[in-house]
């Protein structure tokens, strides 16, 4: 991968770092643009309300700017109400003064990065703001990039949104792809000439040690089991899933499993891991002694060097299983997304480790961990050669982009 000087470039569509699975995507895509790229800087302007303005204070890389979306308030009639009404005084399009953060990145930035990727899946909410963002930035002339997409069909198999989508999505002037699934479905929909095979960034993300107590620090060393379960799959299955959450706990406790670690993945306030997980299990007999649950505030490097040290893992949070699968730690999906299901068909060559959501049972998670407990060394072999080729399409995601930019 040759090197060559690098402008600024512009990451949008994030949410904030409370999710680990937005920072690690961060900071994944910054190492592999630096790789390509001398002296490559960012601005990050993510979603996220005051979580991505926090983000800004405790922001470890100084190749990062933050300007958080909404983070460049201007009142009627302030100064910044009078430019744009000036500049756009025939116009009701308000979304350069909505997206400013946004508009005033893209004017110092050579292209913008859209790597909230799996907004466009097609199987969470329709991303309507994401769009209209999108509209905005490629109206400027720069190019614009869906950055490491997750794209799938509708739930509800509207194809009215369908079409929508895929015309929404030709108008990129790159689209990168994170999954072989993402682009067969791109290809059924006629959607081929600006589309490349990558992998997710997160599959670069550097574990850190972190400072934890003494007594997680012995609990890991006995070689827990990993669990990450969160509260926002109970949009996709019927049914109490806290209740189910538990009785998963407890059936694994109970057909052999010696301890559980809990380990939060996203911590945001309409969807926090932590309080989910505590909720489920602290209930049960076993809590405090067969049952642990990690601290809320680390970081993505940290919560993975935690995930590093596990034998097994079984995660509901994507980016949990991309930090346990990067390991080369056995991994076993809770699937409610396209990009789980691709990423489990790219990493072990099937989905027979990826339990669809609306299939999972204590009984069928306890069977495919004691599957998989049988198979760990066969298991890590698959798994070591899945993630070397997904590292090696990943950064080719920087090599697109260098030709794109070559062109505008």
């Amino acid at each position: 991968m040759s090197k060559s000087n690098a402008p600024v470039f512009l990451l949008v569509g994030n949410g904030p770092y409370a999710n680990r699975g937005c920072e690690a995507i961060v900071r994944g895509t910054v190492h592999i643009l630096s790789q390509r790229f001398d002296d490559a800087r960012f601005v990050l302007s993510s979603f996220g309300g005051e979580d991505a303005v926090a983000d800004a204070h405790y922001e470890t890389d100084n190749r990062i700017v933050h300007w958080p979306h909404g983070s460049m308030p201007a009142g009627k009639y302030s100064l910044a109400w009078w430019n744009y009404r000036v500049l756009h005084r025939r116009s009701t399009d308000y979304r350069h003064f909505h997206f400013r953060a946004q508009y005033e990145g893209i004017k110092r930035s050579a292209c913008a990065l859209q790597i909230g990727g799996d907004n466009y899946s097609m199987d969470h909410h329709k991303p309507g703001e994401h769009m209209l963002l999108d509209r905005m930035l490629l109206e400027t002339g720069k190019p614009v990039v869906l950055w490491g997409a997750s794209v799938g069909p509708p739930e509800d198999g509207d194809m009215a949104y369908e079409r929508e989508m895929m015309s929404h999505i030709k108008s990129f002037d790159l689209v990168l792809a994170r999954e072989t699934k993402t682009v067969e479905y791109l290809t059924s929909c006629g959607v081929t000439d600006n589309v490349k095979l990558v992998a997710d960034p997160a599959f670069f993300l550097k574990p850190t040690e972190p400072t934890l107590s003494v007594d997680i620090m012995e609990f890991i060393g006995h070689s827990p089991t990993g669990v990450n379960l969160s509260p926002i799959v109970s949009k996709f299955r019927e049914g109490s899933w806290a209740d189910t959450a538990r009785m998963c706990i407890k059936m694994l406790l109970d057909s052999g499993i010696e301890r559980i670690l809990l380990t939060p993945h996203v911590t945001v306030a309409d969807g926090n891991d932590h309080t989910f997980m505590t909720n489920a299990a602290i209930g049960l007999p076993e809590w405090g002694d067969r049952i642990k649950i990690l601290p809320d505030n680390l970081d993505a490097g940290q919560y993975k060097w935690v995930i590093s040290q596990l034998p097994l893992f079984i995660g509901a949070r994507t980016h949990s299983t991309i930090a346990a699968l990067s390991s080369l730690v056995p991994t076993i999906s809770i699937g409610y997304s396209i990009k789980s299901v691709g990423i489990n068909q790219d990493i072990y060559g099937h989905t027979g480790w990826c339990i669809p959501i609306q299939q999972l049972t204590p009984e069928l998670l306890s069977d495919k961990v004691a599957d998989m407990n049988v198979n760990q060394d066969s298991i890590r072999s698959v798994i070591e050669e899945g993630v070397q080729a997904s590292r090696q399409r990943a950064l080719k995601a920087a090599d697109y982009l260098a030709d794109l930019l070559s062109r505008n």
